[in-house]
């Protein structure tokens, strides 16, 4: 069906939301120093950006589009997940690696929702969400060994 000159195709808003380049969430990890210790816990924690809103000209249209973080899935790097609504600023995000090993790369991704609107318009929803897989970060976990002095 072709268009008008005033009529505008939602599905050119999910592709500008799907295709940009949307901030990374940057991990922070505590202790802080690429090691940690077997079944120490590790707490995680990132920044979240709120609403981000990037202006765009869509088929000769000037739209808006605001992606707001949904969620957070934490990737430990030992094969185990954990997804949270919040990006653990309060300290609430933590993992207890229970084994040794080397070159473990955790990293946090972020799940972002979406809206736009065309001008002066109303705020519509974009129907799906979009992840940004973030950069993993080195970690090595070690086991601490006890010994006996006199």
């Amino acid at each position: 069906m072709p268009q008008g000159p005033n009529e505008f195709d939602p599905r050119e808003a999910l592709l500008a939301f799907e295709n940009h380049s949307w901030p990374k969430a940057a991990l922070t990890l505590d202790p802080s120093h690429g090691l940690t210790l077997v079944n120490k816990t590790t707490t995680a924690t990132t920044v979240n950006p709120g609403p981000i809103t990037k202006d765009f000209t869509l088929l000769g249209q000037a739209v808006t589009i605001e992606a707001t973080p949904k969620s957070w899935t934490w990737h430990w790097g030992d094969n185990t997940t954990e997804t949270t609504t919040h990006p653990g600023t309060d300290g609430t995000i933590s993992h207890a690696y229970p084994r040794a090993g080397q070159n473990l790369n955790p990293r946090v991704d972020v799940t972002y929702t979406g809206r736009w609107k065309l001008a002066d318009g109303a705020w519509q929803t974009i129907p799906t969400t979009h992840t940004v897989t973030g950069n993993a970060l080195n970690l090595d976990v070690h086991e601490a060994v006890i010994h006996l002095t006199r």
